[in-house]
């Protein structure tokens, strides 16, 4: 243990028997001086303070709730001021963290992401007792973006009557002495309220135009780490014409207001063989580490995330378009990813550790074939594999893969641990897409319409993953369903296709739909409908894009599901993206688009 170590745990002991002057201890330490007893919190030094309880918390009430940036932001362009004297049980209000609940929070979460959040939660409780958890998370996301403590947050805001009002707080304030006699309810839903409110606060904050063709698919990944947020940004073109438009790759720093446009995937395997320059499908690495997209050049390209420099190249078993990839969701140690073709194949790949017994290869080397494990787990065929992902939870050793062949459509499940076939259903239908639900328990597979001979074969499918049985078969008046997607609650199923429809199913009452969202008009006579659709990450609404060149915000609880939408001016939604924190929106567009939007206004300025 080095010397300032010694020295602050000392410090810390002697303090930490009292607890008021242990309240000034922590107030006089900076940044790097409150790090440096990361090392020594211990559950044991918290059961000191077991006693510490707020008298509203032994009535059943709350009196501080904590909203994030965004659910502020939303509130301060709403509010009117309010007589703090008139406030009634029901009333709902937040204060600002105090600079010693900042450093007690930074104290046991410090900037480590490695944080064991479960454990420092049950502390923080017992020394923020009038705190709620999920108030101290909204916090600690602030002021691990901002990097310092907020001292310039000084809003007192009041929930009060349906209507939300502010006034600042000021050692004048005669709201004090109110407040320490007002007894307060918290309402747990609030939060959510306020969240749905988010679609109303996005921004146009720039547009990305360049000269190639439709945008099929954009990543986002959030960085946290060096005390600062960047959001990292990655979207890939279709090339209509060979070897004519080549700056098919976009990639950015949201945050730093620039693009990048790059021009990859242009290299032919064959010099008799047009070269359609088309991104595919783009994914990143759950830990952020690589970028990977996909063409119809046949294969993979690896990209550095942080300085969007491509690494390597795999997938050279592919003969035909890649369509699709999947990065696996629960691996964060290790680079696992698989791809489908129109020829059949399914490639597996995983990035060599430097632990491997088959080789003392690091990451470094140059070589794509010394660093990638690339296991061919699906076969040339007549079939085109069109859509695959991984499993979750329990079922997190299996790869799902939908397959259209000439007479219908066919599932096949992949135990990565051994490579082969575990599972193998034909259906009538062709299949087009697969969704996971978020327990892992039920696969859902769309199809489309091939032939005549299709249009009474047409439906989505249900697998039980976990006993690995087709069980249900959902009626369906959708030709050709171009996405699936659950709900986070996994009660819902969304279908939606070229008929410019979007149509939800309640898994338990599977016989009819129970609602359908449309988008009007057609901007473009060629295109093909809703061919992307997300759920926001902090409340319930959908988002839908359409060829009305439209974004369209749903809240299905409601008689009129439309809560809102985006008009974008310029040709039918390609593709829709989501930052975690739901603070960036990025929508592509057919005509070569992407459409950036924010809830931070100040990033207009930057951009422009």
């Amino acid at each position: 243990m080095n010397l300032s170590h010694t020295y602050y745990r000392k410090k810390f002991y002697e303090y930490i028997h009292n607890k008021e002057e242990f309240k000034k201890y922590i107030e006089t330490l900076d940044i790097d001086e409150l790090l440096n007893l990361n090392f020594i919190i211990d559950y044991h030094i918290y059961d000191l303070y077991k006693e510490l309880k707020c008298k509203v918390r032994e009535q059943g009430t709350i009196i501080k709730p904590y909203l994030s940036l965004e659910q502020r932001q939303f509130i301060l362009e709403h509010n009117s001021n309010i007589d703090f004297s008139d406030l009634h049980d029901g009333d709902i209000i937040h204060i600002p963290f105090s600079l010693y609940e900042q450093k007690i929070t930074l104290l046991i979460l410090g900037f480590n992401d490695n944080v064991v959040i479960g454990t420092s939660l049950e502390l923080l409780n017992k020394f923020l007792p009038d705190r709620l958890t999920n108030d101290i998370l909204e916090f600690y996301k602030d002021i691990k973006n901002r990097g310092s403590f907020i001292t310039d947050d000084c809003d007192v805001l009041v929930f009060k009557n349906a209507k939300v009002m502010s006034k600042p707080l000021s050692s004048s304030s005669s709201f004090s002495s109110t407040f320490n006699n007002q007894e307060l309810c918290y309402n747990k839903s609030f939060n959510q309220n306020i969240n749905e409110k988010i679609p109303f606060l996005f921004n146009p904050i720039s547009t990305i135009k360049h000269n190639s063709g439709p945008i099929t698919e954009i990543a986002l990944f959030t960085d946290y780490s060096n005390h600062s947020k960047k959001t990292y940004f990655a979207a890939g073109c279709c090339v209509n014409q060979p070897d004519v438009q080549k700056d098919n790759f976009l990639t950015s720093i949201l945050e730093d207001g620039y693009v990048n446009v790059l021009s990859t995937h242009n290299e032919s395997t064959n010099e008799n063989d047009e070269n359609y320059s088309t991104i595919s499908d783009i994914k990143i690495s759950n830990n952020g580490k690589y970028i990977y997209t996909s063409g119809f050049d046949k294969r993979i390209e690896v990209w550095d995330r942080k300085n969007f420099r491509r690494e390597y190249i795999i997938g050279q078993q592919h003969r035909a378009n890649i369509n699709r990839l999947a990065v696996h969701p629960e691996y964060y140690d290790k680079e696992i990813v698989a791809s489908c073709s129109d020829d059949g194949v399914v490639i597996l790949y995983s990035e060599r550790c430097d632990s491997d017994n088959d080789s003392e290869l690091s990451y470094s080397s140059s070589n794509s074939n010394d660093v990638w494990h690339q296991n061919k787990i699906g076969y040339p065929s007549s079939y085109s594999a069109c859509d695959i992902t991984f499993g979750i939870k329990n079922c997190n050793n299996l790869l799902f893969t939908g397959f259209e062949c000439e007479l219908g459509g066919i599932i096949k499940l992949y135990n990565i641990d051994i490579c082969q076939v575990v599972y193998k259903r034909k259906f009538p239908g062709r299949i087009s897409c697969i969704s996971l639900s978020p327990t892992g328990k039920l696969l859902t597979c769309g199809t489309f319409i091939g032939s005549e001979e299709d249009y009474s074969n047409n439906g989505i499918y249900l697998i039980d993953t976990e006993n690995q049985q087709y069980i249900k078969n959902i009626d369906t008046p959708q030709n050709d369903i171009n996405v699936i997607l659950w709900s986070r609650d996994g009660q819902k199923i969304v279908s939606c296709s070229t008929d410019d429809c979007a149509i939800i199913y309640d898994i338990r009452y599977l016989s009819t739909p129970l609602i359908t969202l449309k988008h009007e008009g057609y901007l473009e006579p060629d295109s093909c409908g809703i061919v992307s659709a997300k759920w926001m990450n902090k409340t319930n609404i959908l988002i839908t894009g359409g060829t009305d060149s439209t974004l369209r915000f749903w809240d299905i609880r409601r008689g009129e599901p439309e809560v809102h939408n985006i008009f974008l001016d310029d040709s039918s939604v390609s593709s829709i993206s989501l930052t975690d924190d739901d603070e960036w929106l990025c929508a592509g567009t057919n005509n070569g688009c992407v459409k950036l939007h924010s809830i931070d206004r100040d990033y207009i300025s930057l951009w422009n």
